[in-house]
């Protein structure tokens, strides 16, 4: 697991204050994560919490598990990116698996306040299977809404190369 900090240095919780307040972002896809990453911040506000991200990312069975088919520096740059563009401090944690929901599932303390991006479909999607998997575990879970966005200059307008 990786850890990634970025944005003002306003709150560090360690790993035991992190569990107390226990308020998560799950990242489901840029945009959406986006979305949910501004609700976040609005109840870390007023809750006095620092918001947590956290990435499951999938590795395939013919690679070993600590090998990434993605580059680490290209995921903590995406995240730093993410949580840079926050007025307040976000801490993202990124962890390597085999299965993402059973992943997040394990990262969250008992009864947590998530927040989820989930895209609005007619048909039931893997986020929002997330979203019913984590409430059934007990956890407060504040799905937000993305509409699907269109590629287009303006979803990369706002991307700066990592380097």
């Amino acid at each position: 697991m990786a850890t990634v900090k970025a944005g003002k240095p306003v709150c560090s919780p360690s790993r035991s204050e992190e569990r107390s307040l226990g308020l998560y972002v799950i990242f489901t896809d840029l945009e959406a994560t986006r979305q949910a990453v501004n609700a976040a911040r609005s109840l870390a506000r007023d809750l006095g919490a620092c918001p947590v991200l956290v990435m499951a990312q999938v590795v395939p069975y013919p690679l070993p598990l600590d090998c990434s088919p993605l580059a680490s520096e290209f995921t903590e740059c995406l995240i730093g990116q993410l949580a840079g563009e926050q007025a307040t401090s976000v801490w993202a944690h990124v962890h390597l698996c085999r299965d993402r929901n059973e992943t997040i599932r394990r990262a969250l303390g008992p009864g947590s306040l998530v927040v989820i991006g989930v895209r609005t479909r007619w048909w039931r999607n893997p986020d929002r299977m997330l979203t019913a998997a984590l409430r059934k575990d007990g956890h407060h879970v504040i799905p937000i809404e993305v509409q699907r966005v269109q590629l287009s200059e303006r979803v990369f307008a706002g991307a700066k190369p990592c380097h």
